[in-house]
């Protein structure tokens, strides 16, 4: 008795902690058996690994479905058992299939299927993960490897009457092998996925940017007909009828997707306009960020905070941000951009470097290479009253510091290099605060 009211405890507790958490799947299509998803002859390129990763579910008993009920295939219009790659049920539909083509002996096809142990049931969501590594087959369900098999040999070409469809094969027999249910999140790789990497995006959604991708369909369009590939690489299909009736209906989609993977920053630049630096870049996605800091650099090394922006929170979007620089540092300079969560993680991205010439300022450097005196001449035809002079070795260490009152607005000063060893050293000239120049100088004796 106890045994019973603590799975019951467990239970309940499990289900108030699913049914917090906001469901992100958006839309998909409700197939009725009649329906399906056409992408034409699409050539993903898949050579010699692949990896196939959706969710389904039946609306109806599964068994009483249209045998073989496909999910997705590329398959030929004229041969059905001639194609690329084959995810459905097997026969009676009792289990998942996935079947999977390669270049055999005398350049003949080599067509290998294998099974699941689960049999899906009406109503309920099942993650499907369909991997070739050039040496075996792997067939996963919510996670769980629950069938290998050895395949060898490249993913036998795409002919020119191959088709790839979802929800239902290219080929009129058996009733097109329709699907009668639900389909979300189908991602299609070009890479073999392990274990790890397929729990960590099953109740994700992906930004359309990763690594490998080659096509993605979350099925979240409100209108119309297309079904979009949201990697852009154009694999963009129709929803469409298989007896000239209509298409899927759009519906809201209650697959389990509780998750964004992290940010995906799509790019970072920097660019010089007139006396000031515009610092732009966007992400294709966001999880849990609070905010953005822009990073400023002369050396590359010692980094400043020239600012904040707000971020998205929680976004499947891209968005565009923008920062200027009003006061960019004469010359070489770089910038970094930081992404704070709410929970204060944070993660930075790249570098990138810009150099602004001619600021209403001149400076020289000489002699360089230099032995005992490094001289600096320098005009400036704004009113900087104060001048800073400081040297620094390649590690960003300040060594020496020189102050001059600037009253005429050309000038030239020494700095003594007796005690400085053979090396590469930087010269940067401050005033108010404010970088006016830098550059780069060796002593070599």
């Amino acid at each position: 008795m106890r045994t019973k009211i603590y799975i019951t405890i467990l239970a309940a507790i499990f289900s108030i902690s699913v049914n917090a958490q906001v469901n992100l799947a958006g839309n998909t299509l409700d197939h009725d058996g009649t329906t399906s998803v056409n992408f034409g002859n699409a050539d993903l390129g898949l050579t010699n690994e692949m990896t196939i990763m959706y969710w389904v579910k039946w609306s109806i008993d599964p068994k009483t479905g249209n045998k073989w009920a496909n999910m997705i295939t590329i398959n030929s219009v004229n041969h059905a058992d001639n194609g690329q790659f084959w995810l459905q049920h097997n026969s009676n539909n009792s289990k998942f299939e996935f079947s999977l083509s390669t270049l055999g002996s005398n350049n003949q096809m080599s067509r290998t299927t294998m099974f699941s142990s689960t049999s899906p049931e009406e109503g309920i969501w099942y993650h499907i993960a369909a991997v070739y590594d050039g040496s075996k087959m792997y067939l996963y369900v919510n996670g769980t490897l629950e069938n290998t098999q050895h395949k060898s040999g490249s993913i036998y070409a795409l002919q020119s009457d191959y088709v790839m469809t979802i929800a239902s094969w290219a080929n009129q027999d058996n009733n097109y092998r329709a699907l009668t249910g639900q389909m979300d999140e189908v991602s299609i790789w070009n890479k073999a996925l392990d274990a790890d990497q397929i729990n960590s995006i099953m109740n994700n959604l992906l930004t359309g940017k990763e690594n490998g991708l080659v096509a993605y369909y979350r099925f979240d369009e409100t209108e119309g007909t297309t079904v979009n590939d949201l990697t852009g690489h154009g694999y963009n299909g129709t929803n469409t009828s298989l007896n000239g009736d209509r298409g899927a209906t759009i519906v809201t989609s209650t697959a389990p997707l509780f998750g964004i993977l992290p940010i995906e920053l799509l790019y970072f630049d920097a660019q010089a306009d007139n006396s000031e630096v515009v610092i732009n870049w966007a992400s294709a996605s966001e999880k849990n960020n609070d905010y953005y800091t822009i990073y400023r650099s002369v050396d590359g090394i010692k980094w400043e905070s020239i600012g904040t922006t707000t971020g998205a929170g929680n976004s499947t979007n891209v968005l565009e941000y923008s920062f200027t620089d009003a006061n960019p540092v004469n010359g070489q300079s770089y910038y970094k951009l930081r992404q704070t969560d709410f929970d204060g993680k944070f993660e930075e991205f790249e570098i990138v470097s810009i150099s602004i010439e001619g600021m209403e300022s001149e400076v020289s450097l000489y002699p360089n290479p230099a032995q005992d005196i490094i001289n600096i001449s320098y005009f400036f035809d704004k009113g900087y009253e104060n001048i800073e002079v400081n040297i620094y070795n390649a590690a960003g260490q300040l060594l020496t510091s020189k102050n001059i009152e600037n009253n005429t607005f050309t000038s030239e000063t020494s700095i003594d290099l007796t005690d400085f060893a053979n090396g590469v050293y930087f010269a940067q000239i401050n005033s108010n605060n404010q970088n006016l120049y830098k550059s780069t100088f060796i002593v070599k004796k």
